[in-house]
């Protein structure tokens, strides 16, 4: 595993990280007394580009984090809410891999979020993407 040197040449769709990092920071950190941690890094692991927001807020309990991943974001402040499932299901898309994303409790509390850009599955839009700058 190492550190990503160019974080700016990974392609990725346009608004795939805010929404989670907005989401750490309304649903976990806010209600947390005292503050808190948001933390977004960048890793080489074998075959992939790993990108993890991870936060050490409030988390979320097993119902409600079923029903993240199921794409039931919820309703917050009398809209309903599709940010985290919107972010998923274009990363999917993107890359063609459903195993792209992927959302946790952390055993010390908060919420970390996975994406992983496995090259082979995304390679040609990256390339595409980049020749479009």
């Amino acid at each position: 595993m190492c550190l990503v040197e160019k974080p700016e040449e990974i392609a990725l769709p346009v608004f795939s990280i805010q929404p989670i990092v907005e989401n750490s920071f309304i649903h976990g950190l806010e209600p947390k007394v005292g503050g808190g941690r948001i933390s977004v890094s960048a890793e080489r692991e074998r075959e992939a580009v790993v990108i993890r927001i991870e936060d050490d807020g409030i988390g979320m309990d097993e119902e409600r984090l079923k029903a993240v991943r199921r794409g039931e974001d919820g309703i917050t402040a009398g809209r309903h809410s599709y940010g985290v499932a919107n972010v998923r299901d274009r990363l999917r898309i993107f890359t063609g891999d459903k195993r792209c994303f992927a959302i946790e409790r952390r055993a010390s509390g908060g919420v970390a979020v996975t994406i992983a850009l496995r090259e082979g599955k995304h390679a040609e839009r990256i390339s595409a993407a980049h020749r479009g700058r």
